[in-house]
């Protein structure tokens, strides 16, 4: 599109830079000769009558401060124009922490491992009192011999009533 007025090439200003960014990953654009019919310019972002386009950035910086502005394109076709000193209310609620389907979901796992916990305390419990009636454990000296005494005053009883 050589002849096209709004199509056109054109210069940045003397002073401002820019860097490009296709999905996240830095190209560097050479200097290049001035097209013609020969050899025509190919664009670099294509933006479809669609809407969709390939995700990119350009990030505008002006020589000898810090100023840049940024210009975005995402994949649902937005494209924002941004000043990075800027914050907006996504940046805000990015930062800001969990969302609520996450903090749902982080309970409901933490009350099932709690369910699995209880559950094998519970079971030990139950195990151990199960073995403490079946096996009562050895005996120390001064117990045996009480319920020796026991028994055998239970048996002097029986023969003295028969």
């Amino acid at each position: 599109m050589v002849d096209d007025p709004l199509l056109r090439e054109r210069a940045l200003p003397d002073g401002l830079t820019a860097g490009l960014w296709l999905e996240s990953q830095e190209l560097r654009l050479g200097v290049r000769s001035a097209p013609n019919e020969r050899n025509p310019a190919a664009p670099q972002i294509v933006v479809m009558a669609s809407g969709d386009l390939v995700p990119f950035e350009i990030v505008l910086r002006r020589d000898g401060t810090q100023e840049e502005r940024r210009v975005a394109g995402t994949v649902e076709g937005a494209i924002q124009v941004r000043d990075p000193m800027q914050v907006t209310v996504a940046d805000c609620r990015r930062a800001a922490g969990f969302t609520l389907i996450e903090v749902l979901a982080a309970l409901v796992i933490v009350a099932l491992g709690m369910l699995g916990v209880i559950e094998a305390v519970t079971q030990t419990a139950r195990n151990g009192n199960l073995h403490a009636r079946k096996d009562p454990g050895p005996l120390d000296r001064h117990e045996r011999d009480h319920r020796a005494a026991a028994a055998a005053r239970a048996a002097r009883g029986r023969r003295n009533l028969g």
